[in-house]
């Protein structure tokens, strides 16, 4: 519209005298509406980007509400499980050769998810053959609490931490450093091989019972889902197990040189993912529920929710 009034405009003065003070006056008066609308729309167009600024913060929230509420979701799941479904409760009684009360979530941020009091047990959601996060924190939390893993420090970083802009943001122009030869020399990196599989069963401990005495898993729950996302199953291992029989693989790079894995259901790498917040330099720690090989387990199929 406003450049149809605009060519109006010029049409009407190629046929009158322009030089007349009326015509002048017109003129100006429209050129000066002209700004002001040309005006209005840029600020209308900078509310729609900063209303757009919004809506991803805020649909940003709700994907990770969701994501935590399913979280809580599936302990109630288990819990219910446990203290309703009289098979299922002999049958892990038989498992641990021992006596079980009523289950409730363990409140506080633990490794424990529910528990009756003695028996503490950690709960991953898990679909088959498909990697679930057991473990983020920042780096410097992962070496405080390993402190003979800071000799390699270096190629962690490298591979986990993008420098921050000063926003609080990862630096997206910035690349991570890979764990490859055109970065470092193969002694580096069979260095650090050696090292990581030297302090194997510390981080294995650290990823699935932490460091808190009164709250440290003694079991680890899967509960599986097919891939049409209907619960399937539940299967339980002793915690010990599951460290015994990660503590018998090996750390090794794989070719992309962003991930280090301990055998085949075992990873430690980048996080990644938050829309380049800080926290996307996390040291992430995942697992493949499913690639455990450990023959003593209890595994009770349930009804799905």
């Amino acid at each position: 519209m406003i450049n149809t009034e605009i060519d109006q405009i010029t049409s009407n003065l190629s046929k009158c005298n322009i030089n007349s003070p009326n015509y002048k006056k017109l003129y100006l008066k429209k050129k000066k509406k002209f700004k002001e609308k040309n005006k209005r729309i840029k600020e209308l167009l900078d509310q729609i980007n900063e209303l757009k600024q919004i809506i991803d913060i805020q649909n940003k929230y709700i994907v990770a509400s969701k994501t935590a509420k399913n979280g809580f979701k599936e302990e109630d799941l288990v819990v219910n499980d446990l203290n309703n479904n009289k098979e299922l409760k002999q049958n892990l009684e038989k498992f641990l050769n021992s006596e079980l009360k009523n289950f409730a979530k363990k409140t506080g941020t633990t490794k424990t998810d529910i528990t009756d009091g003695k028996i503490r047990i950690q709960v991953k959601k898990h679909k088959k053959d498909q990697f679930g996060q057991v473990d983020r924190h920042y780096l410097s939390y992962f070496l405080d609490k390993i402190p003979k893993l800071k000799s390699i420090e270096k190629y962690l970083s490298g591979i986990c931490e993008l420098p921050l802009l000063d926003n609080g943001y990862c630096d997206k122009s910035k690349s991570i450093i890979k764990l490859t030869k055109s970065n470092y020399s193969q002694q580096e990196l069979e260095n650090l091989i050696k090292i990581l599989n030297q302090n194997k069963k510390e981080i294995i401990e650290y990823a699935f019972i932490g460091y808190n005495t009164d709250s440290k898993p003694n079991l680890l729950c899967g509960s599986e889902y097919t891939k049409d996302k209907k619960r399937e199953k539940l299967i339980f291992y002793k915690m010990n197990d599951v460290i015994k029989y990660l503590n018998t693989q090996n750390f090794k790079i794989r070719k992309s040189g962003t991930v280090i894995e301990l055998g085949n259901s075992f990873t430690i790498q980048r996080k990644g993912g938050d829309k380049g917040k800080k926290q996307a330099n996390h040291l992430q720690i995942k697992l493949i529920f499913s690639n455990l090989e450990i023959n003593e387990k209890l595994e009770f199929y349930v009804k799905n929710y």
